[in-house]
Parts: structure tokens; sequence; C-alpha cells
């Protein structure tokens, strides 16, 4: 019978400790260093996902450290450790990418050209915005002579033309000109002027109506009182078509014009002027102003003033107020 040698038990618990030491990875004592500061010198006793425990110096084992809580350098020492390298590497710190920044390139731009500095005045009216303003200017000057020509009454093509030579001067020059019609008709008015004899009556209206701008003359041809002597004409009934008539300033200062009175003479005392317009006809008592392309008179249904232009109306008649 075959006899088997037996390892003694005194043996077997002397060698314990030197069998252990030589079955760990690593033979040497090393300090395990956590994230909260503490440290574990020794050896790694054993090393799985669920954490490893170390095999103190001091004697006695630690309880199993979690992975998590060792810090990145000891967790990379443990990593070089082929057997434990998958269970350490989900917890190492990857290293951050070298980001380049990117590069700016510059480009060349297309740049405005400014203007010399040293240009005169006139050498910058040849630019585009220099002529802009030109234009800009010229045109203002003629509208300005234009409205200076219509309201002193002034031939606007001759006012324009100069202006175009003279674009500041001129509109101030002939806005204070007397208009040339005008002397001529004071003129005529002073020759025509009522005696000294005549009527108070008289007297007033041909007063009222140069005011107005009216010539004396004109009365007297629709049968109005001119003298002290003179018989009443009671005014009849006028019409008047755009058809066989041109409606301006001249007609109505010649055929209506003791209409232009504030008190209206005897002869015309019940009489109206009626206008009609493409918008409507309208009834007038008197009229109260006139210009180159308008008239204005006082509406007989009270003291509202409406306007007309020449070139709207259809027919103007004179009738009796009571006549419809």
């Amino acid at each position: 019978m075959r006899r088997h040698s037996r390892i003694p038990g005194f043996l077997a618990a002397a060698l314990a400790p030197f069998l252990l030491w030589t079955a760990s990875p690593s033979g040497s004592a090393e300090v395990f260093t956590m994230v909260n500061g503490d440290s574990h010198e020794g050896v790694i006793s054993d090393l799985n996902a669920e954490g490893a425990v170390v095999r103190l110096d001091i004697g006695g084992f630690s309880d199993r450290l979690e992975l998590v809580y060792f810090d990145q350098p000891t967790l990379r020492r443990l990593a070089g450790n082929s057997e434990w390298r998958r269970y350490v590497s989900p917890y190492l710190d990857l290293a951050e990418p070298t980001i380049e920044p990117p590069r700016i390139r510059i480009r060349p731009v297309d740049r405005l050209e400014l203007p010399d500095r040293n240009a005169s005045f006139f050498s910058t009216l040849a630019t585009p915005m220099g002529l802009f303003f030109l234009l800009l200017f010229y045109g203002g000057a003629l509208w300005v002579a234009y409205e200076v020509a219509v309201f002193t009454r002034h031939p606007a093509a001759m006012v324009c033309g100069i202006s175009i030579l003279f674009p500041l001067i001129t509109p101030l020059i002939f806005f204070f000109l007397e208009p040339p019609h005008r002397a001529t008709a004071d003129a005529e008015e002073m020759e025509a002027a009522p005696p000294p004899e005549a009527e108070p009556a008289a007297a007033e209206q041909f007063a009222e109506m140069k005011h107005a701008g009216i010539s004396s003359r004109t009365p007297s041809k629709l049968g109005l009182k001119s003298s002290a002597g003179g018989g009443e004409a009671q005014a009849a009934s006028l019409g008047f078509s755009r058809d066989d008539t041109k409606f301006n300033r001249t007609f109505f200062e010649q055929n209506f014009a003791p209409f232009f009175l504030t008190i209206p003479p005897p002869a015309i005392k019940n009489m109206v002027m009626e206008f009609k317009g493409a918008k409507g006809t309208m009834v007038a008592k008197r009229i109260t102003r006139i210009s180159p392309n308008e008239i204005r008179f006082q509406l007989l249904s009270g003291q509202k003033e409406m306007g007309m232009r020449f070139g709207e109306i259809i027919e103007v008649r004179q009738r009796d107020r009571n006549e419809q």
C-alpha cells in the first residue's frame, strides 16, 4: 500500500503569508489614494468589477473599495495590469482632445473711393451726388420762381427763364415788382373816377370796386347808377355756357361786376348767380374773391364760402332769387 506524504499543518501555516505575497500581481507595497484624500498602503489582494481589496502592510485587509473612489493616478497605475484593465478603464478620464483654433483668413474687400480732400467745390459738382443736389436745387428754384410769378401776375415763362441764370435773386426781385397790368388798371380807374358831385352811394360803390380791382367802366355798361341824375335800371336774367363762352377772371369782372360789392346795388338786390359745374349746382349771392384760376363766392343759403375752378364751370346764370 502506497503511502502519501502530507505537509504538516504548522508548515502550511508558516508558508501561507509567503504564498499570498507571491500570488499578488504586485509583489511590492504601493500607496492607493482615494479621491477623498484617504490612502491605503499595501498590495491589491483582489480586484473585480465590484471593487478592490487591499492587503495592508500594517496587517489585515481593507474593505472592498469601489473603483470609482480611487483617484486618477492610482487608476492609471492599476490599468497597467492587463487583468485589471477591463475593470479600471470605465473610470479613467478621457484625455481632452487638442482643439486647434480656426485659422482666420483675411480676404481683400472692395472699398469706396473717398473724395479728394483737396478738391474744390466746383469739382465735387461733377460727381453723381453733386449733380443730384444741383438738379434738386434748380428744381426748387424754378418752383419758387413759378409761384412768385403766379402770385405777382408776371409771365411765368419769363420769371422761370431768368431764374435759370439767377436762381436766387430773380424770384426776390419779381416779388417786389409791381404787376405790369396793375399800373394800367390804376391809370384807367383814375381817368374814370366819378366827379366830386356824384351821390354818396355811387362813390361808395366805386371805392369798393376799386378795392376789389374791378374797372369802374364795367358797372355803367350793366345799367348801374353812375351819376346823381341817372335812373335805376332793373337787371335782367343772363345766361352763359362754356360752349360759347370762355370763363376766366376778365369775363366775371366785365359781366358780373356788381356781385363783387359787399352791399349789392338796387339793380341786383334780388338777383343771384347760379353756377352749374361737374360737382353740382351752387347758388351764390356775392362774389368774395377771384384769382387767375378760381372764383370764390358766398352761398345764398348762408355765410359759407365755396369755390369753383374756371375749368369746372359748365354754365353761369344770373336770375331772380325767387325763380327756380
